[in-house]
């Protein structure tokens, strides 16, 4: 019997397992990342409709006081975090929103800003 073909140490027995363990982790990186993009990427859509829309509703209505008071009401009620100015001019009115950003991306950019602007209507 040979006791030397039952004890022999392969060199490579492992290699498989580890880079199986370094290519998972690399696509788990990868995968949180993505995710991370396209949750900012929602958060800038979200800010961005709502600053057309407050832009337009703004716009629509005369008393400039009042209505800042009401968009204001409003956008607390959707998330506390975001603050908003308005900038009225003669033929125009401009919101700006912002938003801290959440996650990963607050590393990067610690706020999230969407500007619409709108003709005011005189009729």
């Amino acid at each position: 019997m040979n006791l030397k073909r039952f004890l022999r140490v392969d060199s490579d027995s492992g290699s498989i397992t580890a880079e199986a363990a370094v290519a998972i982790s690399i696509i788990a990186v990868f995968g949180l990342g993505l995710i991370q993009i396209l949750t900012f990427a929602m958060q800038f859509q979200r800010l961005q409709t709502l600053a057309q829309e407050s832009s337009r509703v703004a716009a629509s209505l005369g008393d400039p006081a009042l209505l800042e008071m009401e968009l204001k009401d409003f956008l607390f009620e959707i998330d506390p975090d975001i603050s908003m100015s308005v900038s009225w001019e003669d033929s125009q009115v401009q919101v700006t929103l912002q938003e801290p950003t959440t996650g990963v991306a607050s590393q990067f950019s610690k706020v999230v800003e969407a500007t619409a602007t709108s003709p005011r209507w005189s009729g």
